[in-house]
């Protein structure tokens, strides 16, 4: 997670609502212990997002301070601040916060705050799968897109994803050694393992009929390359060979086709990972990009292709028109990665360790409205939105 000094405001605010005054009435600003304020004070903060605020303060002596943050009144009763952190920067990004909801921050020793309203979330529907530790080993669970009734499915699994007609979830696991390809109901009962072999097998996905599973597997040697098989386990086929590793696949809304991720090691550096393409018997591979890209996953009208790219400390997340082979930044903060569209194409959730773990959120196709759905210590990742 990059850590960061000054804030920065961005320059997509919404909703923003600043206000300077000579007291919160809305904050019990007082502080026992708080620094004599010899320096004048610019405390301003921004809703960006439904679930995050840009606060950003200047002082002239610089002394450590304490922010505070508290919600808006209810029925005109006060609210106790929480404190956020020691102040000894001029900035911060705060995630902790929900959409549609109005919040103030004081400065220890100084009288004015600032005020700010989260924006409402982007309309969601439906239902997500995602792994977390949360039950002490990793495991599958369910979650609304609108953030409500997380349940967990199963009594383990990791990078669950649902079958076409929503009745049935295929996910890996590994029990000491190796990873397998399982089977389970949506509902988290007869689980069956598909994959018997000693090497691991991982990162399954359905074909777009139901009747076939993509997957990765190091059984013909140390790198991963990328099979199909029967939604059964039966009739494995090997789609590539080289010696590189060929990852995270993910089929075409026709099922016609075939995009996942290589990453090829070079000498004396860390190694290029790159986006493909392929047809679904494993030929015709082309090279979709040439910069750093993993984790695809194509848009309900297969025209695009959303991804992920490391970009130095940092990963972001981006969009691929296949047409003309260009993409776009959309999100960039905390490590966005593991990007998935929503059944309509209007929203994409992934994960962000916006929030100091890792975390699922939603946001609009174009990168607008990130809102968070989960919120636990426990490290959370690989939604999938269920058809």
């Amino acid at each position: 997670m990059e850590k960061r000094g000054r804030s920065v405001r961005a320059r997509r605010g919404v909703l923003v609502a600043l206000v300077f005054t000579a007291g919160c009435s809305d904050c019990d600003d007082s502080d026992p212990v708080a620094p004599p304020s010899t320096g004048v004070l610019s405390l301003s903060a921004e809703a960006i997002a439904p679930s995050q605020i840009d606060v950003s303060w200047e002082e002239v002596n610089g002394l450590p301070r304490t922010l505070s943050r508290c919600r808006a009144p209810i029925a005109g009763a006060g609210c106790t601040p929480t404190q956020v952190r020691a102040a000894d920067v001029e900035g911060l990004v705060d995630h902790e916060v929900i959409p549609s909801t109005e919040y103030c921050y004081t400065v220890n020793g100084f009288q004015q705050s600032a005020c700010a309203t989260t924006p409402a979330p982007p309309p969601a529907s439906g239902t997500i799968v995602f792994d977390s530790d949360r039950a002490g080993t990793r495991a599958l669970f369910t979650i609304g897109a609108d953030g409500s009734g997380v349940s967990q499915v199963g009594p383990f699994g990791d990078e669950g994803k649902w079958s076409p007609d929503g009745s049935a979830i295929v996910f890996d696991f590994n029990q000491g050694g190796a990873g397998a390809v399982y089977t389970m109901s949506s509902s988290g009962t007869g689980i069956t393992q598909l994959t018997q072999t000693t090497e691991s097998n991982e990162e399954p996905g359905w074909s777009p009929d139901g009747g076939s599973i993509v997957f990765t597997t190091t059984r013909d040697g140390g790198d991963f390359e990328i099979y199909t098989m029967r939604s059964d386990g039966t009739q494995p086929m090997r789609l590539t060979d080289n010696d590189d590793s060929d990852e995270h696949p993910d089929w075409s809304p026709d099922g016609s086709r075939i995009a996942f991720d290589r990453f090829t090691p070079v000498t004396n550096a860390p190694g290029l990972r790159t986006l493909w393409i392929m047809d679904a018997d494993g030929t015709n591979q082309a090279q979709l990009t040439t910069a750093e890209a993993r984790d695809p996953n194509w848009s309900p009208d297969g025209t695009k292709i959303v991804f992920d790219r490391e970009l130095g400390a940092n990963t972001g997340i981006h969009v691929l028109e296949l047409a003309t082979g260009e993409s776009t930044l959309i999100s960039q903060q905390f490590g966005d990665r593991e990007p998935v569209w929503s059944p309509d194409g209007s929203l994409i959730a992934f994960v962000t360790d916006r929030a100091g773990n890792a975390e699922i959120y939603i946001m609009r196709a174009d990168g607008t409205g990130a809102t968070r759905l989960t919120n636990h210590p426990a490290n959370d990742g690989d939604p999938h939105w269920k058809p």
